[in-house]
């Protein structure tokens, strides 16, 4: 088995460990949960397959990064295994103290072995009809683009807790009587991971199925059109989840504030720029030209000003971003990029 093919066999499969990881990790929770006596909560369910996830999209950002360098496939997975359970081990010491140490390194080994052997038996499977080699390396830079895009969002997201707690006063209260009065009494830390990990929800979700868009679809157009829609649910999550959370509280607040203007300040503006931005690069054309340029330029501009505006929605813009460049930006970029030597040689070759 060439290595051509085995590397032909790991892009085709390059879905496989995001799946896998995510059942494996839902799974390693029930069994371990039983194993232990331990009750089955949806902490545990949403901390294992969550990990399973990313244990999963590293696994497959590996193999895909290997392809675009034209590394060696076969050494990547093998890789991409051991780097896996290594970030397995450090997410159960960082996250749980080791509780979950065991189940979360069976969960990585198991991914990897299932990515591996789907990889094998693509590679050994005949191939249909060839797809052109521009068409692999655009898919391939797109997925990646969408793994870091993912990576930014999530630690832009531990930006947003100063946003929860200090502008939108999320678990807080305004004192009105006594030593509290006039002052803000907010909980600690650690009591903003869950509306944290709530609000990257929706970007994991929508740069998730945006991945599985590109390596299952079929067609270009149905490719463009799906993730253009899928970059606008980052942005109208954030502002909906945040609107649901600020906008039906009654309890008190300074003279002069409302509930609704704390969202329109904090949240409502930043949201406003970012639309405008992604409706801009929505309407761009595919082809390259001046309005096009001109089109993605202003976008970039009012998602950046919207991130400038409210750092806490750099979780949300940064996903939109990343969906809207493998949407369009980076096919509209390949049409423009010149022929490789190898592309031109065939060229010649076939006149």
């Amino acid at each position: 088995m060439t290595s051509t093919r085995m590397a032909a066999g790991a892009r085709r499969t390059a879905w496989v460990p995001v799946v896998a990881g995510g059942l494996c990790g839902v799974i390693a929770a029930v069994v371990y949960g039983i194993m232990l006596g331990l009750p089955l909560s949806a902490f545990s369910l949403l901390l294992m397959g969550g990990s399973g996830l990313l244990i999963g999209i590293v696994s497959m950002g590996l193999v895909l990064l290997a392809s675009a360098l034209s590394a060696p496939i076969p050494r990547a997975l093998v890789i991409s295994g051991v780097v896996s359970v290594a970030l397995a081990a450090l997410a159960s010491w960082v996250l749980t103290r080791g509780y979950y140490f065991v189940p979360m390194v069976v969960t990585a080994a198991v991914t990897t072995v299932v990515h591996i052997s789907a990889a094998r038996a693509a590679a050994g499977r005949p191939a249909g009809r060839p797809a052109a080699r521009d068409a692999d390396t655009s898919i391939t830079a797109r997925v990646l683009t969408l793994i870091v895009g993912g990576f930014v969002a999530l630690f832009s997201s531990l930006g947003a807790i100063g946003m929860l707690r200090e502008q939108l006063h999320v678990g807080c209260f305004y004192g009105t009587e006594g030593e509290a009065a006039g002052t803000w009494m907010c909980a600690d830390g650690i009591g903003y991971i869950f509306p944290g990990l709530t609000l990257l929800f929706g970007s994991a979700v929508a740069l998730l199925s945006g991945i599985l868009v590109l390596l299952g679809a079929r067609g270009e157009s149905a490719r463009a059109r799906t993730l253009t829609v899928l970059a606008f649910v980052p942005l109208l999550w954030s502002a909906g989840w945040l609107g649901t959370v600020t906008l039906p509280r009654t309890d008190p607040l300074p003279d002069g504030e409302t509930w609704l203007s704390v969202w329109v300040i904090s949240v409502g503006i930043g949201t406003l720029l970012a639309v405008a931005g992604a409706t801009l690069a929505a309407s761009a054309p595919v082809r390259p030209g001046r309005v096009s340029r001109l089109l993605w330029i202003a976008a970039g501009t009012l998602l950046a000003a919207a991130t400038i505006a409210q750092p806490g929605l750099a979780v949300a813009t940064f996903a939109a971003a990343a969906l809207f460049a493998a949407a369009r930006l980076i096919p509209a970029l390949a049409q423009t990029a010149p022929p490789s030597a190898g592309d031109e040689r065939d060229r010649i070759n076939a006149g």
